[in-house]
């Protein structure tokens, strides 16, 4: 008979990706590795976001399309980005709150992520309406309606960058904490970084939360 332990899901080697994967993640407890989680993906959404944007850069100076006649070849990398952005910060607060359990302070972090999530949404929607009235009246003009209609998508953009940015200052609180109860100097220079240098700050954050895991730190009481 095969036992299934559930409540503490630890990852040894290669990630078995897939449903079972999948499962496992969604019934972790360990506020760590949950956090460890996160961080894997939201690291792989920035680099999909960097990738969709440089491609957008090279196809405009190497065969001189516009910014917005090239968008059509990157939406798809773009929004994936974005959409793994929003998972990841999804297993951010699940991580958070179970940290929570054992000290109410890790709070900040999970309300942190709580807010960045609808201004990824937004920064989605906002960006997707602009580039696509902008690509569709490239070269034809713009009317007033498709105007209206852009610089509305331009002020959705906005503030989802507004609500990403106060999030970010939240979590960073909350990784900042979490590496000064861990004697953790990689995890608090990555809050400090995750707000200005956001990239940076993610790459020190992942490295630090791998020490803990490394350690056995469980993330719950």
């Amino acid at each position: 008979m095969v036992r299934r332990h559930v409540d503490n899901v630890k990852i040894r080697g290669s990630i078995p990706f897939g449903p079972i994967f999948i499962v496992s993640i969604m019934a972790d407890k360990n506020g760590i590795t949950l956090l460890h989680t996160a961080l894997i993906i939201y690291l792989i959404g920035i680099i999909l976001n960097a990738a969709a944007s440089l491609t957008i850069g090279a196809y405009g100076f190497l065969f001189g399309l516009s910014v917005y006649g090239s968008y059509s070849l990157t939406t798809f990398t773009s929004q994936l980005g974005l959409v793994l952005s929003v998972i990841a910060l999804f297993f951010m607060r699940k991580g958070f709150k179970a940290l929570q359990l054992g000290k109410a302070w890790y709070n900040i972090g999970a309300q942190g992520a709580t807010v960045q999530m609808p201004g990824v949404v937004l920064i989605l929607i906002g960006t997707a309406i602009t580039a696509s009235i902008l690509s569709a009246s490239a070269g034809a003009g713009i009317s007033t309606a498709a105007n209206n209609l852009s610089l509305a998508g331009i002020g959705i953009t906005f503030l989802g960058y507004a609500l990403y940015f106060l999030g970010s200052i939240l979590v960073a609180v909350g990784f900042s904490r979490l590496g000064a109860d861990n004697s953790n100097g990689i995890l608090k220079a990555g809050g400090v970084l995750y707000v200005i240098f956001n990239f940076l700050g993610v790459l020190l954050l992942l490295s630090g939360i791998h020490g803990l895991v490394k350690r056995g730190v469980k993330g719950k009481n």
